[in-house]
């Protein structure tokens, strides 16, 4: 992986050798319990089971296969065969023209508008905002929704951001907490017992700002009426959640989607960056009483989080040495400042996280199986776009670019050989990319 400012080599991809395969269930990862082949050499062998995703008849979205001969319509992902093609096609033609689509250049331009079909193409009617459409990922993740608002918001598409929005607002708890998945339905049902997530609720608080920020003026005042359930209800349950002598949250399952004992880096974080955007939506808003209280409470959660974490490089675990991608959860466009120590925190876990394949994994304490996980590369690109790296954040488009489908979609996983693995599109990592790309214009 890329190394931000002090950046060496990249590392370059080993051959997987498939010698003798041993079959692993890790529950970890958007879908959870997953089946994993491992060569004899300890590095994952993940098939790729969706390619893509294309539009058919009547706007149905429907997965393919890696292989499958099903061929798009040029310029959008609607399926050449489906009986309605080219209305549909008319109609994601004129969704990307609207779009204010940032340009980097022709060597980035199609990552990004492939990018930008592809969150489309997985944003539905509803506004549920799925990770993708295997079976274990075809359900609503707060956490990987909230990229996809913020992401439409920032090419100006915020009508369809604000949908997503609304779509999670709807399925909110009375107590302002967000399960861990959600079906499309839009019923507020769960597909499994995985529980409530604490830090879905800071994501969501996160994204209605950004979304906020990016909703012109005329349109601002409906827009934050609209979403004010959920900016109340989340705000109210972060407080409540730091209100002890600690000023941090219990422990929760959070981007690792494990059972925790102790509190995680990735549960608190996400939950400052929601009470720094509350306190900016108040604000706005001029509520000032209420905006002073998202603001003390992000004050000293942030203490508290530097206090816990900081001494130890920002762990994932307070007293714990090995850190993951939660580190990036502290840092613009997430959080409000950029803390020096966090930067460097960040570049070092980033070297300790690297993969063959040049990609990074969730954390240093990840299984070793060679794979680099492209959500939290991505999210490595968006922190260093946003501390002004563009050289660095550039170089992980690239990266990213270099290790799409044959389809142009970008997968959830990178095999050590380089080898686009599990499933694509991902919706957190094409948001990422968008995101990324609107920072670098900025």
């Amino acid at each position: 992986m890329y190394r931000g400012r002090e950046a060496g080599t990249v590392r370059r991809s080993v051959p997987l050798r498939v010698l003798t395969y041993l079959a692993v269930v890790v529950g970890i990862g958007a879908v959870g319990a997953v089946v994993v082949a491992m060569t004899r050499d300890g590095e994952a062998d993940t098939p790729l089971n969706v390619e893509a995703v294309g539009i058919t008849t009547g706007g149905e979205r429907v997965p393919l296969d890696e292989g499958s001969g099903d061929e798009f319509v040029p310029g959008t992902r609607v399926l050449a065969d489906a009986a309605d093609a080219e209305t549909l096609a008319q109609e994601q033609r004129g969704w990307i023209e609207a779009a204010d689509v940032p340009d980097l250049g022709p060597e980035y331009a199609d990552l990004i508008e492939t990018a930008l079909l592809d969150l489309n193409t997985l944003t539905f009617d509803n506004g549920a905002a799925p990770a993708g459409l295997s079976p274990g990922w075809r359900h609503v993740w707060p956490r990987d929704a909230a990229m996809v608002a913020a992401a439409l918001a920032s090419v100006g598409h915020t009508v369809d951001a604000t949908g997503v929005l609304l779509y999670l607002q709807d399925v909110q708890g009375d107590d302002g907490l967000f399960h861990a998945r959600y079906l499309n339905d839009g019923s507020g049902g769960v597909p499994d017992d995985r529980g409530i997530q604490l830090d879905g609720t800071g994501w969501m608080l996160w994204a209605a700002g950004r979304v906020a920020a990016e909703t012109p003026e005329p349109e601002r005042g409906d827009f934050l009426e609209a979403v004010r359930p959920l900016v109340d209800s989340s705000t109210d349950a972060i407080l409540r959640l730091i209100d002890n002598e600690d000023s941090l949250p219990p422990p929760s399952s959070d981007f690792w989607e494990l059972e925790e004992g102790e509190l995680t880096l990735g549960t608190a974080a996400p939950l400052l960056a929601g009470l720094e955007s509350a306190t900016e939506i108040y604000a706005s808003l001029g509520e000032q009483p209420t905006a002073g209280r998202a603001a003390d409470g992000a004050e000293r959660l942030s203490d508290s989080i530097h206090k816990t974490f900081g001494p130890g490089g920002y762990p994932r675990y307070p007293g714990g040495s090995e850190p993951d991608a939660s580190i990036a959860f502290l840092l613009p466009p997430m959080s409000s400042t950029a803390e020096p120590a966090v930067l460097d925190a960040w570049s070092d876990a980033v070297q300790e996280m690297e993969r063959p394949a040049g990609g990074i994994a969730p954390g240093a304490g990840w299984r070793e199986d060679g794979v680099s996980w492209t959500p939290h590369t991505a999210m490595y690109g968006l922190t260093m776009a946003a501390a002004g790296d563009d050289e660095t954040a550039l170089e992980t488009l690239a990266w990213l670019d270099e290790h799409r489908t044959s389809r142009g979609t970008l997968p959830e996983k990178v095999l050590a050989d380089g080898t686009p693995a599990q499933l694509a599109p991902l919706s957190w990592t094409a948001a990422v990319v968008v995101l990324t790309a609107v920072e670098l214009t900025e």
